[in-house]
């Protein structure tokens, strides 16, 4: 059996996953790691969520969405080169991210509008009427066409 010295910062890094993954957030980023600010509010009509990705290609961003929640991912590519008198500067800023948000509540997901504008991207889903996603299901009483196992 092998020691191993304990590291306190394994476990922050452990835990760290552990709550991006039971709060629907993905993979949280690490240290110098990049993901957009959400906001989500609603009005009376719809659910509205606002991401800010500033400098980033919409094209290099994607956006799933069903009743339950979206998923935002895309890819950040940035250079910044600045020659002055003087001095240099260079920065680069590469990598993906993913956020998922979960809607507060059921919405109409098919009726979903998207724009982006200044670097933000607004995603607008209208909110379900009460009980318009529940179907009632009619019972056969004969229980002839049930199905043989």
């Amino acid at each position: 059996m092998d020691l191993v010295r304990w590291n306190p910062f394994n476990e922050f890094e452990r835990m760290r996953q552990e709550m991006g993954r039971l709060w629907g957030f993905g993979e949280l980023p690490r240290e110098g790691g990049w993901w957009p600010s959400v906001d989500v509010h609603e009005t009376e009509r719809e659910v509205v969520i606002s991401a800010d990705l500033p400098g980033i290609d919409p094209d290099q961003v994607e956006v799933n969405i069903d009743q339950h929640g979206l998923v935002l991912q895309g890819e950040t590519r940035s250079h910044r080169n600045v020659d002055e008198q003087g001095y240099r500067l260079r920065e680069r800023r590469y990598g993906t991210f993913r956020r998922v948000v979960p809607f507060p509540v059921e919405v109409e997901s098919d009726k979903a509008r998207a724009f982006y504008t200044n670097g933000v991207l607004e995603i607008r889903v209208p909110k379900a009427q009460p009980g318009q996603r529940v179907r009632r299901l009619p019972i056969d009483r004969g229980g002839s066409d049930l199905p043989q196992s």
